[in-house]
């Protein structure tokens, strides 16, 4: 969360976050996704973010619903896949 503050002070308006790929949106990867709900909760409601996961997969539909809420607060928000059932998981969230 440090960090998180650190890029706060210095971000501009018209600055897009991006938040790195690997294969790690999901319940499957929880700490990698929970940083990543932390950036997209601080940053979503006021920047475009663009996220490039690889991979999406949820075991836990509460997991799921969770980050559903989350990307609805977002202002502008555009999430990458590599494959149909990461992009088919997207489409719903």
């Amino acid at each position: 969360m440090q960090k998180i503050f650190e890029v706060k002070e210095i971000i501009d308006d018209d600055d897009i976050v991006a938040l790195h790929g690997g294969g790690n949106m999901g319940d499957v990867w929880p700490f990698p996704d929970m940083i990543r709900q932390d950036v997209i909760r601080a940053f979503g409601d006021k920047y475009r973010l663009i996220s490039f996961p690889q991979s999406i997969s949820y075991n836990n539909e509460f997991w799921a619903n969770e980050t559903q809420q989350i990307l609805k607060n977002c202002i502008d928000i555009s999430i990458f896949a590599r494959d149909k059932k990461s992009f088919k998981i997207r489409q719903i969230l």
